[in-house]
């Protein structure tokens, strides 16, 4: 049998997400419906409905906490920092768009230069061309006058020399 609860929850996030203003109301509603419920139980023992009351609200202490610890246990508080952090961060590139200009220059060259750098890396390291015929690769040879040197690089079937002259 499949647990369907991940769909049950999923949905509950997209909702959370989506209808943000009418979950909100649905937890203020809930909160109202336990405090005149305790409010009601306080009459009940001989209080005034203003000390009922009181007391209801000092019973749950910290409402706008309990109400922060079910909004938490949904677990979309990161996609709201996230879009909170986005907007903040459009209304001040909007301010200054110089900045904003630059900072989209900047970032464009540095993943420019991250992704060329990458790709060569990519393929001399991690997947260097292959060789059919290593018989047939040639022998680089170069000479340094100044250091009086002779250099000569070899194919798998000669070896590496340097001599000096």
């Amino acid at each position: 049998m499949t647990d369907w609860r991940w769909l049950r929850r999923m949905i509950l996030r997209l909702r959370t997400l989506f209808q943000r203003d009418r979950i909100e109301r649905e937890l203020e509603e809930e909160f109202q419906f336990h405090i005149e419920q305790r409010t009601e139980m306080e009459m009940a023992r001989g209080l005034s409905r203003q000390e009922a009351r009181f007391a209801a609200l000092h019973a749950m202490d910290g409402m706008e906490q309990h109400k922060e610890e079910c909004r938490d246990m949904r677990r979309v508080n990161y996609i709201d920092d996230l879009l909170r952090d986005l907007r903040y961060a459009g209304r001040n590139l909007r301010r200054s768009p110089g900045f904003a200009t630059l900072t989209i220059v900047i970032m464009a060259l540095g993943i420019g230069g991250n992704t060329a750098v990458f790709s060569l890396v990519n393929q001399i390291l991690l997947h260097p061309p292959g060789i059919s015929e290593p018989q047939r690769v040639v022998v680089v040879r170069t000479k340094y006058v100044k250091l009086n040197l002779d250099f000569e690089l070899a194919s798998p079937t000669r070896p590496c020399r340097c001599t000096r002259k």
